[in-house]
């Protein structure tokens, strides 16, 4: 029980200083050295859970405090601050990129523009879900993003590899995935099973980028963004 605790609470740690990456103190980076590295996977995506479930639970105690208005955009700026700190919006820059690439002329800064346009709109369809009543579909959004870039990560080949893809971490991987895809769907079944559609056909053509010449870093981060993108819609579609 003792090393179970102390294998699960190093691969919390060693997730964390990846996905967030604000660096541990000495001796929690110590720790997670010798703890946790084949639950590493599956701990990423139960920490994006976790990232979700407290910023629902700041929506729901600024909602009972005050007002539904007000726990939503308290969620909505929780959640968008940790999405930002995840990755410093390089995920959502890079679609924009794609974005403006794809629209014609250039009279209109695009470039400004759409990054400009796709964070507000992110803020007020957090903020929409939140004040709908979906919260336990909230809690999902960043365990969807994290849950696809550690896949892809672990299948990228990169040397060291960034996560273990062991058939036991694997296993584990999916395991909590599932687990909190389950516990999403006593929120709401519809939303829910929209995000697994999106997660399946996004996997699908990041695996055939993958198999035909490879991933970069900047391609994770953007099936990882691609992600949230699709779990937030496909909350908003169901309300």
């Amino acid at each position: 029980m003792f090393n179970t605790l102390c294998n699960w609470s190093g691969a919390l740690l060693r997730a964390w200083h990846k996905m967030m990456k604000p660096a541990l103190p000495q001796k929690l980076y110590d720790f997670a050295a010798v703890n946790g590295k084949n639950q590493e996977a599956a701990a990423a995506v139960l920490l994006g859970w976790l990232l979700g479930t407290a910023a629902a639970a700041a929506g729901g105690i600024f909602s009972a405090v005050s007002n539904a208005f007000a726990g939503a955009f308290v969620f909505a700026l929780a959640a968008w601050l940790l999405m930002f700190f995840h990755d410093h919006a390089r995920g959502d820059g890079l679609i924009a990129a794609r974005i403006s690439g794809a629209l014609a002329g250039e009279s209109i800064p695009s470039g400004i523009i759409v990054p400009v346009f796709m964070m507000m709109v992110k803020f007020a369809l957090l903020g929409g879900l939140f004040y709908s009543g979906s919260t336990l579909y909230c809690t999902l959004i960043l365990a969807g993003g994290f849950a696809m870039e550690t896949l892809l990560l672990a299948d990228a080949g990169f040397s060291p590899p960034v996560f273990e893809a062991s058939e036991s971490a694997m296993r584990r991987f999916w395991t909590v995935t599932v687990l909190v895809l389950i516990f999403t769907f006593s929120g709401s079944k519809p939303a829910a099973a929209l995000t697994i559609l999106g997660f399946a056909v996004i996997l699908k053509f990041a695996k055939e980028r993958l198999n035909e010449q490879g991933l970069t870093a900047d391609d994770i981060r953007f099936y990882g963004a691609m992600m949230i993108w699709v779990s937030i819609i496909s909350g908003i579609l169901t309300l």
